[in-house]
């Protein structure tokens, strides 16, 4: 008997502490096939066999009929993970609609939210359904990359608009995807830039940075419902040709401080237990021989940045569960610094092959700062010496490459070169000849990395290898001379800077620098650059 009393105490205090478990509902519905694409299950359309149906923790497959059940809570999204060869409905902004978020009465009024956060969906009543669209996929196809629009207000959406995506609309690609940080804080402005990327003509998909969070949640549970409201799940996967992509959520948010800005709490860069636990669940149906492309916000590992908020925390636990595939590759935002990292067997991977993990050039640059062109648009470059811009993901069969694209600038913009002269590494582009011993090349390779090679001639002399050479880009930094910038105090070596010095053979006249360099990917580049030497 005492036995008894014990087990019933211990289930109420568990049902006091944890009211979700008194709440949890049991949904079943059909994964099918949308024949007349009417949203409706109609008698004749036939489900979709070994579908992944998740809840953000467990994850079931579709039996042969295409059914499913599965436990839902209040406030937690019931998504799918879309099939090959199938599409999933898009909204009138190209979202993908693949999720539910079932919150009967929304998010709690009681939150006090500054933005809003999940609208009531009602109690879900008899089957909820996911319509599919049969379609052959083509195993090769391109894909495009954004990180950290980052828009504070509608004038740097403008810039958003026509310094990016004005040259995207209309670009062949299969889908769209956006790493995170797409406002600046202000999530009313979520439905502006909704609006804008879908004039680009794709489907997007989209991951939260820990600027899309409402700080005036009360843990991270709840900080992203503003952004589920407008985007879904804020992790979830789906199925491309031979590629697996998984979307995660790498801030984890500490809750709000009414003491701190904006009442914001500040975060960790990690993966919940509950994510994990999706992951680990979510990768065991998926085939070896596909690639597991992950896309974050913050990376996985950092070079040269040891803050709390740029490496993932436990990024041991990620490793362990992509190590089982050999063909992995991940892009991360977060940095406003473009950087490439090999993950090995030293950080705990087992892969065949080190993981490449890729920390892509941003659309905002510096967070839309420094002086403004003709059009009214700053030039806002990266403290690393890159320009704003975006990438174009050509993935073919199991594998992918990225090449990186200047906004607004030519698609063969892919270095800077530059002449520096002295210990005070003045900019020049013409020396004296007593002083030509005194001067460097400088080679800013914009996406370039450990791997990348870089090479250079004066001439029609022979070409000869410039050193990898760990700096800040003095350029960058001039440019910033005489504007207030976030780059100010961000003096951070890059990661992608070549050096040489120039022949003291060489004569007085007007000369020729020619640059050619091969990038992480083996993509080959060229520039050139004019300089003179004149006489003493």
């Amino acid at each position: 008997m005492k036995h008894l009393i014990t087990r019933y105490c211990i289930l109420l205090l568990c049902l006091f502490c944890f009211p979700s478990l008194t709440s949890a509902k049991m949904v079943t519905g059909i994964v099918y096939n949308d024949k007349n694409k009417n949203g409706y299950h109609d008698r004749r359309e036939r489900g979709v066999k070994g579908v992944a149906v998740s809840n953000g923790d467990t994850v079931v497959l579709t039996d042969r009929k295409g059914r499913y059940r599965i436990e839902l809570n209040d406030g937690e999204t019931l998504f799918i993970s879309k099939p090959k060869d199938y599409s999933v409905p898009l909204d009138e902004n190209n979202l993908p609609q693949f999720y539910f978020n079932y919150a009967p009465k929304g998010t709690p009024a009681d939150m006090n939210l500054r933005y809003l956060g999940l609208a009531p969906s009602g109690e879900i009543e008899g089957d909820l359904n996911f319509p599919l669209y049969k379609r052959k996929e083509r195993n090769d196809y391109d894909v495009i990359l954004i990180s950290d629009p980052q828009t504070t207000n509608n004038e740097e959406l403008r810039f958003l608009r026509d310094r990016v995506l004005n040259e995207l609309v209309g670009r062949e690609a299969a889908f769209g995807i956006t790493t995170g940080d797409i406002m600046n804080d202000d999530l009313s402005l979520f439905p502006h830039y909704m609006g804008l990327i879908a004039q680009v003509g794709i489907p997007w998909f989209n991951v939260p940075g820990n600027h899309d969070m409402n700080y005036l949640a009360p843990d991270d549970s709840r900080c992203l419902d503003t952004f589920r409201r407008h985007f879904g799940p804020s992790y979830y996967s789906f199925n491309w040709g031979k590629v697996h992509y998984v979307i995660l959520d790498t801030i984890f948010y500490k809750g709000t401080d009414p003491e701190k800005r904006q009442g914001s709490g500040g975060y960790v860069a990690k993966l919940d237990e509950r994510q994990t636990e999706w992951l680990k669940a979510d990768l065991s149906f998926v085939p070896k021989d596909r690639l597991i492309l992950l896309a974050m916000h913050a990376p996985i590992k950092a070079i040269g940045l040891d803050i709390p908020e740029f490496d993932l925390e436990n990024s041991n636990e990620l490793i362990d569960l992509i190590s089982g595939f050999d063909h992995a590759f991940s892009i991360a935002g977060h940095l406003h610094d473009t950087q490439h990292v090999y993950l090995d067997s030293d950080d705990g991977y087992t892969g065949k092959n080190p993981l490449h993990h890729h920390t892509i050039t941003t659309a905002s640059g510096s967070w839309w700062s420094g002086e403004k062109d003709v059009s009214g648009i700053p030039h806002s470059l990266q403290a690393d010496g890159t320009p704003n811009g975006y990438h174009i993901m050509s993935v073919r069969g199991n594998t992918c490459t990225l090449r990186y694209k200047a906004a607004g600038k030519p698609d063969d913009y892919q270095m800077r070169i530059t002449l520096e002269k002295g210990p005070e590494k003045e900019l020049v582009s013409s020396v004296r000849l007593s002083q030509v011993k005194d001067v460097k090349i400088i080679v800013n390779l914009f996406d370039g990395g450990e791997k990348s090679t870089v090479y250079c001639r004066i001439d029609e002399g022979e070409l000869h290898p410039l050193s990898h050479d760990s700096r800040i880009d003095t350029f960058t930094f001039n440019s910033y001379l005489n504007v207030d910038s976030f780059v100010s105090g961000r003096e951070v070596p890059s990661t992608h800077i070549w050096s040489g010095s120039l022949e003291e053979s060489i004569r007085p006249g007007i000369h020729t620098i020619t640059v050619r360099a091969k990038d992480e990917y083996g993509q080959e580049h060229m520039a050139r650059k004019i300089f003179e030497v004149i006489p003493d």
